[in-house]
């Protein structure tokens, strides 16, 4: 895993760049997204390959500190992906531009079917192979017949009209994912792979689910940690993003016999929200958490699905899929989040975190005295910096 300071990634990177095209065919690819939690610690480890051209498709945001480690070794395109590919006026240019070819294209930012017939249809003829980052929310829209963990070949619609429409209003998400994967099924001449995860968790998370829920440990006993009976016990697959990220490449030199292939990612261990947080908990020095079992509003961030785990079995014969060990995982996410706490790196996430936390669990007074006072006893953090409307009369 790349936790490093920007001093250090900066002379890893320095170096790649300078050793690129020694002994290695340079690669054109093409990222849509790539800025994001996922994206951008793939397009890192692309860049430190030393041997990749990479032209990056996104709004323009630059999330974390994604804007030092990704921004200045990529060429930018801005384009709103949401509104039409195909008014992107500064993306025409470049897939029209003499030669145009990607050897790969990596897709992090498809969310429905039209999305990926308009890029498709832009890139038509000048993409080797289209690696699409989907996910496993596709097997909530589509029958499962077993009760063990989604295999691959569990991607398939109902018949039922009625019930397929059913299962689409139960999971947006997963239909208009799974749109994606059918256009590019349906593109003759197009080679395809689709990695599907479960939710990820590692530095730099946007959704903020593991940061949230390790703060919500620090304080559990201030405000007891929600763990609803029907999440508690469920079965659930996770994966590191460092595995992701690695995956990706993997994929790109792994050949004709994961071409056209639908790939589960996810760590070796079937997990449950109960063991992750105890876990989380035990790695932070908290042995015996305080649970509120059954919150009167409750708030749980894993899982986002309901059928349960994924199979990991086709990603490992195929790509030798040796994922980080749940317990590695756990420790080194437990301290990046830890140092960012107290890091001059990211005080705007700090402030998102802390904002997010104290309006959604600190509005009687004595609760958001108690947790003023565990910050600061904790991180040296003074609450008052980072949310201006709380009355610190009270804050030690």
């Amino acid at each position: 895993m790349s936790w490093l300071s920007p001093v250090v990634r900066l002379m890893v990177l320095t170096v790649a760049l300078a050793n690129k095209g020694v002994g290695n065919a340079r690669r054109k690819l093409l990222v849509f997204g790539g800025n994001g939690f996922i994206g951008a610690t793939t397009v890192e480890k692309l860049i430190q390959q030393g041997n990749n051209d990479i032209t990056l498709v996104s709004r323009g945001n630059w999330y974390w500190d994604s804007a030092i480690r990704v921004k200045p070794y990529v060429r930018q395109v801005v384009c709103d992906r949401q509104q039409d590919v195909r008014a992107c006026r500064e993306l025409k240019l470049v897939v029209s531009e003499p030669g145009a070819w990607f050897d790969a294209v990596i897709d992090f930012s498809c969310y429905s079917g039209a999305q990926m017939k308009h890029g498709v249809e832009m890139l038509s003829g000048k993409a080797g192979l289209y690696v699409y980052i989907s996910t496993d929310s596709v097997y909530e829209v589509c029958t499962k017949d077993h009760t063990g963990p989604a295999r691959e070949t569990d991607d398939k619609r109902p018949e039922d009209p009625s019930e397929q429409q059913r299962l689409n209003r139960m999971d947006d998400y997963g239909n208009r994912k799974l749109e994606g994967e059918e256009v590019l099924r349906g593109t003759e001449g197009l080679t395809w792979v689709f990695l599907r995860i479960p939710d990820v968790v590692g530095p730099r998370d946007s959704t903020q689910r593991w940061w949230l829920y390790q703060l919500w440990l620090r304080l559990h006993d201030i405000v007891p940690v929600h763990l609803p009976d029907k999440v508690a016990y469920l079965d659930l697959s996770l994966v590191q993003v460092d595995d992701v990220a690695a995956a990706i490449l993997d994929v790109q030199d792994a050949g004709v016999k994961v071409h056209n292939q639908a790939i589960n990612l996810a760590f070796k261990e079937t997990l449950t929200l109960r063991r992750v947080l105890r876990d989380m908990g035990r790695q932070l020095g908290i042995l015996n958490v305080n649970f509120n079992l059954k919150p009167e509003k409750e708030t749980y961030l894993y899982p986002s699905v309901w059928k349960g785990p994924v199979s990991i079995t086709k990603a490992e014969e195929l790509l030798q899929w040796n994922p980080t060990s749940w317990e590695e995982a756990v420790k080194f996410n437990c301290q990046f989040y830890e140092s960012a706490m107290t890091s001059e790196e990211f005080v705007e996430e700090r402030t998102k975190i802390l904002q997010t936390f104290f309006t959604n669990f600190a509005r009687a007074q004595p609760t958001a005295d108690a947790i003023a006072r565990r910050l600061k006893a904790v991180y040296g953090i003074t609450l008052k910096d980072y949310v201006p409307w709380y009355d610190n009369r009270n804050e030690l």
